[in-house]
């Protein structure tokens, strides 16, 4: 399945209760019809990723750096829908 199916909507971006939750984009993938689709389509971001496994765990782990450094909303669970 390609990445774009999974934000067709209804998807995360769109289900109320859902859509604070970031949607990363990890392909192999670097055309830019592509990496624009995503964003038009509110992927929060977009990553092609290499088919070599050390430089892949490489790109993984600058994900999991730049997601833990960023600041997102706090969601108050009795404001978020049902």
């Amino acid at each position: 399945m390609r990445y774009f199916n999974t934000l067709k909507p209804p998807n995360i971006k769109t289900t109320e209760s859902l859509k604070h939750i970031p949607v990363i984009i990890l392909t192999t993938s670097s055309y830019e019809n592509d990496i624009n689709l995503a964003y038009q389509n509110y992927a929060s971001a977009f990553m092609t990723k290499s088919v070599e496994v050390d430089q892949f765990i490489n790109e993984i782990g600058k994900i999991i750096d730049y997601w833990s450094a960023v600041q997102l909303p706090t969601i108050n669970k009795r404001d978020a829908p049902l």
